[in-house]
């Protein structure tokens, strides 16, 4: 591609600014390398339940990092411990974080073991976008063990939520996790079969009150009360977990706490474990509960905070 005129009449050299960025790279990638193999280790230890943390990328932005980048630096350990030539590459400036990152999936599935090369020449290539889409089609298809139709769609973002909500109302209902494509797939099939989705909807409640301790039965309408309150989306501050999402008892049954709506809050599963083990600590009411880690400190994500919830669904 020709540079335009008017950067070539402006330009003048800077070999003393272009050469400190090229020592600052190694010594940067040299860092990051380190880091990578420290993330890994804190995911393969489970180390960050400890932190009151459900993933080391939830552990990342609870210690400065951007989720992305932490799950980035982990992926990049394990790449590196498998293939401890490739620091080389990524010192030099031939592979990117960012495209080892990406193509991490294929470099470590069996599948691909024989095709490793010619995957790793490809994300030396730079083009982060292209890489992504062939990852997820090759990924998609070893899954699916036959060849896939692509299909670009564009949607509002009313639209776009809406299909999140429903793919997470699918997975909750086959009990497994679902590509975007399975979930197209699942939801065309059932809307030609005329099924429900199983959901529990807004009605007349048919049931009395639960008394403390009589009954461990949570009503649908219970269900649905608590579902509603966050969405579907787990309760806790800046977690955006919908799928496998599980009804917790602030009081627990076996001392006498009952099931309706206001001894209830929504938990994905991994946060439901830390709470049952004592390393997440809910206090508040239901309607607005305060979290805590095991030592006594908020939680990050709570009322007023600037950070981000995540993507919507489920991961």
């Amino acid at each position: 591609m020709a540079i335009p005129k008017n950067q070539v009449d402006r330009a003048w050299r800077e070999d003393g600014a272009h050469e400190a960025i090229l020592a600052g790279r190694r010594e940067k990638r040299t860092l990051e390398v380190r880091l990578a193999r420290q993330f890994l280790a804190v995911e393969r230890s489970a180390h960050f339940v400890y932190e009151s943390c459900v993933s080391v990328a939830e552990y990342g932005a609870r210690f400065g990092y951007s989720p992305q980048e932490a799950k980035a630096l982990a992926s990049v350990g394990a790449v590196l411990e498998a293939m401890p030539d490739l620091e080389a590459a990524l010192l030099d400036g031939r592979l990117t974080f960012d495209a080892v990152d990406v193509v991490s999936k294929i470099l470590l599935h069996p599948a691909f073991t024989g095709v490793r090369g010619n995957w790793l020449k490809l994300a030396e290539g730079g083009d982060l976008r292209s890489l992504r889409t062939a990852v997820r089609k090759a990924l998609a298809e070893e899954e699916a063990k036959q060849a896939l139709v692509p299909k670009t769609i564009y949607m509002t973002p009313e639209g776009e939520q809406t299909f999140f909500e429903a793919r997470c109302k699918a997975i909750r209902f086959v009990g497994h996790s679902m590509s975007e494509g399975e979930t197209v797939e699942f939801l065309s099939q059932k809307w030609l079969d005329g099924d429900g989705d199983g959901e529990p909807k807004p009605g007349k409640r048919r049931l009395p009150p639960t008394k403390a301790g009589d009954s461990r039965y949570v009503p649908a309408e219970v269900k649905r009360q608590v579902r509603a309150r966050t969405h579907g989306k787990c309760a806790v501050w800046g977690c955006w977990r919908r799928a496998f999402t599980q009804l917790a008892h602030l009081f627990p049954h076996q001392d006498g706490g009952n099931q309706e709506a206001e001894n209830t809050a929504l938990l994905c599963p991994r946060h439901h474990a830390l709470y049952d083990k004592g390393l997440l600590i809910i206090e508040g009411t239901a309607e607005n509960p305060i979290f805590k880690d095991v030592k006594g400190n908020l939680l990050p994500g709570g009322p007023g905070s600037t950070g981000g919830t995540g993507p919507p669904g489920d991961g």
